[in-house]
């Protein structure tokens, strides 16, 4: 299914200028429910490559995940986070 929507999206022939800004619209959402699993294929594999060949950007992700479940998941809801002075509730 991916090759066949790849190879429909190099079709150089099926381009058209479209006729009226309402037809652009249309075709921008037909072409959008169309494509979108190839647009997020494409997506995770440049967000994965990316991470992959610079290994701070994934340590820095993981450190934000790991204070994130500190701070909201593992911590009382009862009591405030306090930064600098300034107490912080979570609710």
């Amino acid at each position: 299914m991916l090759a066949l929507s790849l190879a429909e999206l190099a079709d150089r022939s099926a381009l058209s200028k479209p006729e009226s800004f309402s037809d652009a619209v249309v075709r921008i959402r037909k072409n959008y429910s169309y494509f979108k699993v190839n647009d997020g294929a494409v997506a995770t594999a440049i967000v994965g490559f990316s991470l992959v060949t610079h290994p701070f950007s994934l340590i820095f992700l993981l450190c934000i995940l790991a204070s994130w479940l500190l701070l909201y998941l593992f911590r009382p809801s009862d009591q405030p986070i306090v930064v600098l002075g300034n107490s912080f509730l979570a609710r």
